[in-house]
């Protein structure tokens, strides 16, 4: 029996944010001093093996200066550029992924999911297509970058997170296997997470009930952390975002139930929050990098 082994990765690099946070967050280090350190990183992440490598926060030159330092095209991966306006909102996603997949391509290579009410658009995500190779599994990608806490209140998220839920149901019904990433800006307790998204910390009830979403992130919100122990305790640090916690578990990926099948075997060890800061004295991004890795028995 062989087997692959399918990999996928989320990254909030923080290359391009929205103009209204840009001197919040300004680094020392020059946007190209950045861009060089971020394209070093996704290297490594390549070398690595990983399939897919979502990035958040880049525009469409980040994209382009990103393949330049990476000298895309000599290499086994090329990218998708999400980068797009619908009126004032912008989509800023791209993914880096190895040739061997396919693309599937409609009218254009990704769709907008945009939730309006009251004359506000609030960005629900960006959905992919691909066809995972050697074993030809279609793979949808909802990427998503939902508004921050500053400006978005709790009935918002939970109506965008419905608005993201109804959009599944085509995918669900035709049986494609469907990962959801991306930063939510809310943990996986949030009610728009839970009821909303309707997803579970418990595998054998994704199992039971299939219609559910697997959340494993649940594992890095710990209880207690030992006074020795120096390890990440979420995917963002901002100690301004809360009078109770400094460290957000706000970075996710999900998947469908269909990965739980006899043809997949996930393991929770293989899910990972990557300390993309590591021996950098000034750190390119707030987010942490996050991955997932499921094999795919043939």
């Amino acid at each position: 029996m062989d087997s692959f082994y399918f990999s996928i990765m989320w990254w909030n690099v923080g290359l391009s944010p929205p103009t209204s946070q840009r001197l919040k967050n300004q680094k020392k280090m020059t946007k190209e001093e950045r861009l060089v350190v971020c394209a070093k990183k996704i290297k490594q992440f390549m070398n690595l093996g990983f399939d897919f490598i979502c990035l958040g926060e880049v525009s469409s030159e980040d994209v382009v200066n990103l393949s330049k330092e990476l000298n895309l095209t000599a290499s086994d991966y090329t990218v998708v550029d999400g980068y797009n306006t619908v009126g004032r909102l912008i989509f800023d996603t791209c993914i880096f992924y190895k040739k061997i997949h396919k693309l599937v391509v409609d009218i254009k290579p990704y769709e907008n999911l945009v939730y309006t009410t009251g004359g506000r658009n609030s960005k629900v995500g960006q959905r992919f297509e691909f066809k995972f190779l050697p074993t030809n599994d279609v793979i949808v990608l909802f990427l998503s970058h939902w508004s921050g806490q500053q400006s978005t209140d709790d009935k918002l998220y939970e109506s965008i997170a419905q608005d993201l839920r109804n959009a599944l149901k085509t995918d669900i019904l035709q049986k494609k296997h469907i990962i959801l990433l991306g930063d939510y800006n809310v943990e996986p307790h949030h009610q728009s997470m839970v009821s909303k998204l309707q997803t579970s910390r418990e595998k054998e009830l994704v199992k039971y009930r299939k219609t559910l979403f697997y959340n494993p992130f649940w594992k890095f919100l710990p209880l207690t952390q030992d006074k020795d122990e120096n390890k990440l305790l979420g995917t963002y640090h901002l100690r301004q975002t809360g009078l109770f916690n400094d460290w957000h578990v706000i970075d996710q990926i999900l998947i469908s139930s269909l990965f739980f099948d006899k043809k997949w075997k996930f393991d929770d060890d293989c899910v990972e929050i990557i300390d993309t800061n590591y021996l950098l004295e000034d750190p390119v991004s707030d987010h942490m990098a996050i991955s997932m890795l499921i094999e795919r028995v043939v």
